[in-house]
């Protein structure tokens, strides 16, 4: 490609992108020498994000390495008039690019009041990935590479070469690459407040190590995710020490690359049980020797119904507790028992 038409096309992807934007009311005047957030592939993460938070109204998320726009933190908080973002970045100059666009998009009247529920934190390399404060969820899109040469060599192995986009190194480098940056984010989230962590991954193959990752931390609630959008294909991990599981709608894609890796299912299909209703569906559950009546909670969907285990209910130890009052409980797992 020539530069002048890699300059058109630039200058065509950021005026889209612009627009795109604006048609959210978020205003941004983007930096030429700065990745350029293609916003649809940016709102099929957010949109896996809300699959994954669920009803929780309130949700207080962090975007890791926010960028020169914040994108993520500021979709996520037009698309949700009551959630609130913290965006870090170690790039001083993209955290300034970034409070541009939270004080133009203010100036500009923020129907949403974006700017005022995102807060923007400059951090220095050896400081911790995720913060210790308590967040609803973490999304982050990484530095995919560990240096240029691997750039190079990844691009060369490509049978259709895409054109080189403009970035900075921080945008494109990490030591020890994407999967490096996630198995910290991993760490750290043993030791934080944290519902759900996520990250995007540039390539299938890190899908496969961080799994192992997680395996042998003996993190077994985890969530796999594809984004296709035109010729770019990007996946996502997602992970959780809480008792709360996700449908199979959100964790378990059906693309073929990622069976492997695939977590447990969280739903169970029951055939010809004899109930019609949730009333009866709970009698019968009643009915079952390694299931305490008070230990599950059901409520009714049009495609099944959601049941919510509040303890261990089929072991030995449990079946001893309960001919005794136990205090409520927080849920052991959530998931999606659909009733046919």
């Amino acid at each position: 490609m020539s530069c002048m038409a890699a300059s058109t096309l630039a200058t065509v992807t950021h005026a889209l992108t612009t627009a795109l934007l604006a048609e959210l009311d978020i205003h941004a005047d983007l930096a030429a020498d700065r990745l350029c957030p293609a916003v649809p592939s940016r709102l099929n993460y957010v949109h896996w994000i809300e699959d994954i938070v669920g009803d929780v109204a309130d949700a207080h998320g962090l975007d890791i390495g926010t960028g020169s726009v914040a994108v993520y933190a500021v979709l996520a908080c037009a698309l949700h008039p009551r959630w609130t973002m913290v965006g870090t970045d170690i790039d001083g100059d993209a955290i300034a690019l970034a409070e541009a666009v939270l004080s133009k998009t203010a100036s500009a009247g923020d129907v949403r009041n974006i700017a005022a529920r995102v807060e923007l934190r400059h951090t220095a390399a050896p400081s911790p990935l995720i913060p210790d404060s308590t967040f609803d969820f973490v999304i982050c899109n990484p530095p995919f590479y560990a240096s240029q040469a691997e750039r190079e060599q990844c691009a060369a192995d490509k049978q259709t070469p895409h054109e080189q986009v403009a970035a900075t190194a921080t945008e494109l480098y990490t030591p020890g690459g994407e999967v490096a940056f996630v198995r910290q984010m991993i760490d750290e989230s043993v030791h934080r407040s944290v519902g759900w962590a996520t990250s995007m991954v540039g390539r299938l193959a890190s899908i496969g190590e961080l799994v192992a990752y997680l395996r042998q931390q003996r993190i077994s609630n985890y969530a796999l995710a594809e984004f296709v959008q035109g010729k770019t294909r990007r996946w996502a991990l997602a992970w959780s020490l809480g008792p709360r599981r996700l449908p199979d709608a959100a964790a378990r894609p059906r693309a073929k690359a990622l069976a492997r890796w695939l977590p447990a299912s969280n739903e169970r299909v029951l055939k010809g049980a004899p109930f019609n209703s949730v009333c009866q569906l709970h009698e019968w559950l009643a009915t079952l020797p390694t299931l305490a009546p008070t230990s599950v909670h059901l409520v009714d969907h049009d495609d099944g119904v959601l049941l919510t285990l509040f303890e261990r209910c089929w072991t030995r130890d449990a079946r001893r507790r309960r001919a005794q009052p136990q205090p409520q409980a927080r849920p052991y797992c959530v998931c999606t028992s659909h009733a046919h």
